[in-house]
Order: structure tokens, then sequence, then C-alpha cells
């Protein structure tokens, strides 16, 4: 009797646990029902709808701007001879949709599954889409993305899903100075040009996106970033998301290659937020013509910003391999490749604020960029306001290589320098390699406003110290340049810092950083140290600084 009562339990308990899984059975959806493609072109503006079944479209509803809700119901919209669902969707609820399109372009065209410009909240969107450019003659303004081409207001996408491959080549049309054409390209979005918040929960990227003739933004989920002045900027947010699409870009001269976001604008987000996240894709760069890069830039969640003051990433992992080529100022990073602070205007600004926390670089940095690391490329400030460039409980353990200067954290802080440096608790187990300096942490930091004499307005002072605490390097430190082309300024490696500076005044500090010792320097006159081991390896010491560190494993090539 027990044994059979134990049986009962246990089946009881198996039927409980798949029941559980079983989606329960949905009520019809409010509104009314859509069955055909005649019926979703008649539908009013601010009127309820749903899906009854599939359809297909052949014309995209444009008659209109949609303000109303569409529940899909879990039905499948394909597209046959269109980009797009809806021309505008303005403040809507579109939630349960499928959408399905194949579509090959003969000329610029802008491209977005469910609508070409978006405001509002969609909830469990899948769009599989397949498209292919070949156009030579593109027009600036088009993006093009698996869901929308543009995002145009305050919105929210949850449970998001693209699917697909979208393809540009063939396109020659760029500037002698490889300037982008495309507005931006990517597995989401093309482009977010918005005042308000724009909020991506749970949403994935599955597109694979190759732009092989093209300098334009191009990543995962958004090409580009933007705003007018006039509006206000955008509030960007990712929580839980994932990058899967293997991203492939043509460089230019304002142009971003990332899993996330490609390009923060000059007119930009005034704030950046990517929370437990993760990018896996692949990122390739491509040179316009086959020639070198124009200023390219690479990384696992932003290629490239140019105008957003505040960046954070918490709790993320960059798992891509990164492929840069050389040529201009080149950047690569596990998660920015370039970060610029230039605010909304070259004369006045809110300080740049660069903040990583407890995020972890997996993936290898290849190639010739100019500057490599598994979190940031390289960082300089255009504010009068200064920046701020802060890693905490972050590692590395993907191998980077550059051309000038690669670290474990970041490969430069330089040009006008950022005012407050702080890495604590990061820890490197990649093997770093570059000619003019390699280091655990950091390749060169130029510690406050290298050109604070010079009449551009640009004058930062009273500066915090350059913290490095608690960090520790355990991989190989390598450094590749000619034995006859060796300096005192180059030929560095380092466990923890190869090369630090600040010309604006020139000065230099004297000191040897043991394991685990704890250092506090003020300004000194005379410097001839090494750092962990190579050659001179705290070049160019000025201003106030802490070390905690350990350092293992460097040698000369």
């Amino acid at each position: 009797m027990k044994r059979t009562i134990s049986i009962l339990v246990i089946v009881a308990m198996m039927l409980a646990s798949v029941l559980a899984i079983v989606p329960a059975y949905a009520e019809t959806p409010a509104g009314t029902a859509i069955t055909t493609a005649d019926e979703f072109a008649k539908m009013e503006a601010k009127g309820t709808y749903y899906l009854a079944n599939d359809i297909t479209l052949t014309a995209t509803y444009a008659d209109v701007i949609f303000e109303g809700t569409l529940d899909g119901n879990g039905k499948t919209i394909t597209l046959d001879g269109v980009t797009s669902a809806f021309k505008e969707i303005k403040g809507a609820t579109i939630s349960n949709l499928n959408l399905v399109v194949t579509y090959e372009f003969a000329q610029a065209l802008a491209a977005g599954a469910l609508a070409n410009y978006a405001s509002g909240t969609f909830t469990n969107i899948t769009a599989t889409a397949n498209y292919s450019i070949t156009d030579t003659n593109v027009i600036a303004s088009k993006a093009v993305g698996a869901i929308f081409t543009e995002i145009n207001g305050t919105s929210t996408l949850t449970n998001c899903v693209a699917n697909g491959a979208i393809t540009i080549a063939n396109n020659s049309n760029y500037d002698t100075q490889g300037n982008a054409r495309y507005a931006g390209i990517a597995g989401l979005v093309g482009k977010c040009y918005a005042a308000g918040a724009v909020k991506f929960v749970d949403c994935v990227n599955n597109v694979t996106v190759r732009n092989t003739q093209h300098t334009s933004p191009t990543a995962g989920f958004v090409g580009a970033v933007d705003f007018d002045d006039s509006i206000g900027g955008v509030q960007l947010t990712f929580e839980n998301c994932v990058n899967n699409g293997d991203i492939t870009g043509t460089s230019g001269n304002h142009c971003g290659i990332a899993g996330f976001v490609g390009l923060l604008g000059p007119h930009s987000a005034t704030t950046t937020t990517i929370k437990n996240c993760r990018n896996n894709g692949n990122l390739t760069e491509l040179a316009p013509n086959g020639g070198e890069s124009k200023d390219g830039y690479l990384g696992g969640f932003v290629g490239r910003n140019y105008g957003s003051p505040k960046v954070t990433a918490e709790n993320c992992i960059n798992a891509g391999d990164i492929a840069a080529l050389k040529g201009g100022w080149s950047g690569a990073g596990g998660f920015v490749g370039n970060g610029m602070t230039h605010g909304f205007s070259w004369t006045t600004s809110d300080p740049g604020i660069y903040t990583f926390t407890n995020c972890i670089n997996l993936g290898d940095i290849t190639g010739t960029s100019s500057f490599a690391g598994g979190i940031g490329g390289a960082f300089k400030q255009h504010s009068v306001n200064g920046c701020t460039v802060q890693m905490e409980n972050c590692a590395n353990f993907g191998d980077i290589e550059a051309i000038e200067y690669a670290g474990g954290m970041l490969g430069q802080i330089g040009d006008y320098g950022c005012d407050i440096v702080i890495l604590k608790n990061c820890y490197n187990a990649g093997n770093i390699t570059a000619p003019n300096g390699a280091a655990g942490m950091a390749g060169y930091i130029q510690h406050g406003a290298g050109s604070a004499t010079k009449a551009d307005g640009y004058n930062i002072t009273n500066r915090s110290p350059m913290v490095i605490d608690n960090c520790a390097n355990v991989g190989t430190i390598t450094c590749t340049l000619a034995e006859t082309d060796r300096t005192a300024n180059k030929y560095v490696a380092a466990g923890i810092l190869a090369r630090f500076g600040d010309e604006s005044n020139g000065a230099v500090v004297d000191q040897t950083v043991a394991a685990e010792e704890q250092l506090q320097h003020t300004d000194h006159n005379h410097q001839r140290n090494e750092v962990g081991c190579g050659k001179n390896g705290l070049q160019h010491l000025g201003g106030a600084l802490a070390l905690q560190c350990i350092q293992h494993q460097c040698h000369d090539n």
C-alpha cells in the first residue's frame, strides 16, 4: 500500500511539473479580430485589434500613423514585396507577434519588419528578417533593423527576438574620409533618434549582420543613437539582453561596430546603462575598398561613444572575439572600443563618466587596432568638465594585442586624458602583446588634461588621484618593438601599468612596486623604475598615485 501511494505521489509530481511548462489556454484577446490583409489595412489609428490567424501583407500600413493596440495572439505576419508592416507607430502597444520577411534591395530603402518609425510598448515580438542590400547610391538618412528601422520616441521592448541575416554588399558610396552613409544597421533597431527613455529588457539578437562595403554604424541591437539638441536626449537601457549574432562592419570616421550599440553619436544618449547582459557575437572590422581602417572602433557592447556623458555596465560578459584593423585613431575593447567625452557641444558638457562593475571579458582581441583592452580600447575627453573611468571587480581572460598600447583592462587613456581613473579589484589572466606599452591592467594612462595650457577652452583643475588598488595580473606581457626602435618612451612591458603620464607638467616619480605593496606618491622630479618587469615600467608618472598590486609573468620579445 505504501509503495502504491509513493508511486501515485511521484506520478502526480511529474504531471504537475509537465503541466507547469504547458502554457494555459489563452483567452480571446480584446478588440476586433483581424483575419485578412485587407482588414489589417483598414484598422483605425487608435483602435484595439488582435490577429485571429496568420496573414500575408503585400502593402505597408501607411495611410495613417498607428497609435492603437495590436495583440498578435501568437500569429505570424509574412511580408511579401514590402520591407515593413507599418510605416509609423506612435505610442502604440503591440505584443505576441511574429514577423517574417525576405527582401533584396535594388535601391536605398528604410527597412524594419514591424515598422519604419516607432515608439510605444512592444512585448513578445519575434522578427525573422533577411535583408540583402546591393545599392550603390545609398542615402545617409536610411537605416536597417530586423524589427524597426528607427525608434523615434519613448519605447520599451520586452522579450523581443530578432532572427535572420542583414547583408550590405558591393557599396562604394563613401567619401574620402570613409564617413558613414547609412544612418545605422543592426539586428533589432537600425537607428534610435528619440527624446525620452528607450529600454530593452530580456531581448535577444540572433541576426548575423554583415556590412562589407559600407561605412556605417553596425551592431546587434542598435546601429546608431542620435537626437536633436532641441528635443533632449535618450535614456538608453539594456537589461538581461543577449547578442548572439556575429557582426561584420566597415570602418569609418563616425563608425562603430558592436554587439549592442555601434555608435552613440555626438548628440546622443544622456545615459547609457547596460545590466546583466552578454555579447556572444564575434566582431570583425573591414576597411573601405580593402584599404586601411578609417578610425575603426569595435566593442562588445559599444563600438564608439561620441556623446553620451554617462555609460554604465554592470554584471556583463563579453564572450565574442574581436578582429580589428590598422588605421587612424582606432580602438578595440571587450566592452567599449572608443569612449570620447564629447558631450552636447565642443565648449560645454557634463563630465563623461564610464563605470564598469563586475564585468568580464572572455573574448580575444586580435589584429592591428591602435589601442586594445579587455574592457575598454581607448578613452579621451573633449569636455571642459573632465571625465572619469572606473573599473571595479572586473576581469579579463582573453588574449589582447594592439599596434601601440594594450592592457587587460584598457589600452589607452590619451589625448586630453581623464582626470579620475580608478581600477579596483581587477584581474587579468590574458596574454597582452603590444610594441609601445603592454601591461596587465593598462597600456598607457594620461592623467588629467594633457592640453590644459592650450588656448582651446580645455582646462581641468583639482584632479583626483589615479588609483590602481588590489589588482592582479597572471597573464604573460610581451613587447614586440624591434630592439633597434626601442627608446625610453617605447618598449614598455609591465605587470600592472606600462606607461603613465601627465604631459601638462611633465612630472615623473621614482618608485619600485613590489607584490602586494601599497604606495602613495606625490609629484617628484625623476623616475627610473620597472613595474612588474620590462623596460621603464612606469614611464612619465605625474600626479598622485596609489598602487596595490600583484604582478607576474612579463617578458620582452
